[in-house]
């Protein structure tokens, strides 16, 4: 009898047991997360970050907080309720550089944190910077000087003149390992432009994000787009004799030196 007993006793604990163990397994299977998309990961100075947020398991009562690393610490900027598919804003940023962001999630009694972004954003800050200021951070067979040229009955001042080649041949006059511009508004001649035709090219390994050519005696205008943070080169062309390609202008950058 005493083993019946047992027996008994030992199934009765063994179904007591049963629901703590299901228990767990629901509890781990409502996990609260939070998931946050860039929505504008460019943008000039002046303008607000923008980001679309998600959150699940996060009760109406919790709140989304939007962090900014500012000088090595995680600060609030902006907090917002839970949701799906929500717009949230930071602040205007009011310089050039890369902004760091990331989004917790926060809930209970007394509220505390239950989930955060898998990985931080970044943003990129961008303002026009001129050919002066960039060309000395360039590297190759540049120099980086003022000339001034009558082209066609206009005065015009450039800071750039990279090397070139005969057409259709191209020379990298000059370039950068690593850019921060995302774009350039350029102007351009030669020493000779009465007698040689111009023509230059922005490119980034092989492909071409701004080309234009321009004839005697007339002044080249060539806008470049869709850079990214890769290596870019300036490269120059003349017609019938390599002359030194005279460049100015701007590029959009989110560091002043055009390179990081």
């Amino acid at each position: 009898m005493r083993a019946r007993f047992a027996i008994i006793a030992a199934g009765a604990l063994v179904c007591a047991a049963v629901p703590a163990v299901v228990t767990d397994q629901a509890v781990a299977q409502h996990t609260a997360t939070v998931t946050l998309t860039t929505v504008t990961p460019r943008i000039d100075v002046n303008d607000q970050p923008t980001f679309r947020y998600s959150t699940t398991d996060v009760s109406p009562e919790g709140q989304v907080r939007l962090q900014e690393l500012i000088g090595g610490v995680w600060t609030t900027v902006t907090t917002r309720l839970p949701g799906t598919d929500k717009t949230i804003r930071a602040p205007a940023v009011t310089s050039i550089g890369k902004y760091t962001y990331r989004m917790r999630a926060f809930d209970g009694t007394p509220l505390h944190q239950v989930a955060q972004t898998a990985h931080n954003h970044d943003v990129y800050a961008y303002r026009n910077i001129s050919i002066e200021k960039l060309c000395p951070h360039t590297i190759g067979s540049r120099i980086c000087a003022k000339v001034k040229q009558n082209v066609g009955g206009t005065e015009v001042l450039t800071h750039m003149n990279i090397g070139s080649a005969v057409y259709p041949n191209y020379f990298a006059g000059a370039h950068f390992d690593r850019t921060s511009c995302r774009s350039a508004e350029l102007i351009f001649t030669n020493e000779h432009h009465a007698t040689a035709n111009t023509y230059l090219k922005l490119t980034q390994h092989g492909v071409v994000r701004g080309s234009a050519s321009t004839g005697h005696n007339k002044l080249g205008h060539l806008t470049a787009t869709s850079m990214t943070n890769t290596e870019l080169y300036f490269n120059g062309s003349t017609q019938g004799t390599p002359y030194s390609v005279n460049l100015d202008g701007t590029m959009s950058c989110w560091t002043n030196t055009g390179d990081f």
